[in-house]
């Protein structure tokens, strides 16, 4: 039967399998002052741990008792604080990121698609606002400072993401408009020879407002040609259900060009 003194609270040896002492980590013989050589025995030991393991629940409480310290609050942290005090290493903010019609974008992404195709970097000094809805009528004032600023009939790349930020923060444009200007609609259909709807990232960036006007006389063909008896002719196998999910994308598409074409025509110069 053990010994009541053997369940300790504490990760201590279990003495009942041992003959060392406390300070003593492996049993060995131990020498009295005549040279004689001896073991501890197991009942002076078990005092003795009785007594240390005492000592340390006593320096507890008192420890306890004495800290009188208010509690620190706990901090939230990010996982990037948490990661950054792991690694030592500084993480960017996360820009902010906007899904419009089931595509992510955001600042970065727009400079990337804007000077890819051109072969150029794109400062993202200015941002776009991703929250605009459009809509929003340009002032006199606000048209003259754009002109001063752009040259719509000749725009680098750089120009054309700062024009794009321009236009949002003064809620003339949407985020929508912005990713009408870069997809066309997608639609695996017969139509007749000129009526190939492009993106504005196969044509040169220099003359914008022409770029949106070409765009938009041939969706304009487009969806008159999808609204006539021809189209079924052209295109026997279309399913309805895919039909009726073109024709809403690419009067989207219309909607937004044709909103584009109003704004960019009001830049252009006398």
């Amino acid at each position: 039967m053990e010994d009541m003194y053997y369940n300790y609270p504490v990760n201590l040896p279990d003495v009942s399998r041992t003959q060392s002492v406390v300070h003593i980590r492996h049993p060995h013989k131990i020498r009295d002052e005549d040279g004689r050589s001896r073991r501890e025995y197991p009942r002076q030991q078990k005092q003795d741990m009785r007594f240390a393991q005492e000592q340390q629940r006593s320096a507890e409480q008192i420890a306890h008792r004495q800290n009188v310290a208010p509690p620190v609050p706990r901090r939230e942290m990010s996982p990037f604080d948490i990661y950054s005090q792991m690694t030592m290493r500084t993480l960017q903010p996360i820009q902010k990121k906007t899904i419009v019609d089931g595509v992510e974008w955001s600042d970065k992404i727009l400079a990337t698609l804007t000077g890819l195709k051109y072969g150029v970097k794109i400062d993202t000094a200015k941002t776009v606002n991703w929250d605009s809805t459009g809509g929003e009528e340009l002032t006199p004032q606000q048209i003259e400072s754009l002109r001063e600023a752009y040259d719509i009939h000749k725009m680098s790349p750089q120009d054309r993401y700062d024009l794009l930020c321009d236009l949002t923060h003064a809620k003339a444009i949407s985020a929508m408009d912005i990713h009408q200007m870069h997809f066309p609609a997608v639609g695996n259909f017969q139509y007749p020879e000129g009526m190939r709807e492009t993106s504005l990232q196969d044509t040169s960036p220099e003359d914008l407002l022409e770029q949106i006007r070409r765009d938009l006389a041939v969706l304009q063909d487009r969806s008159a040609f999808l609204q006539s008896a021809d189209f079924w002719r052209e295109n026997p196998q279309a399913s309805k259900k895919e039909y009726e999910n073109y024709l809403h994308a690419l009067t989207q598409r219309l909607s937004s060009l044709e909103h584009l074409e109003h704004v960019f025509s009001q830049m252009e110069r006398p």
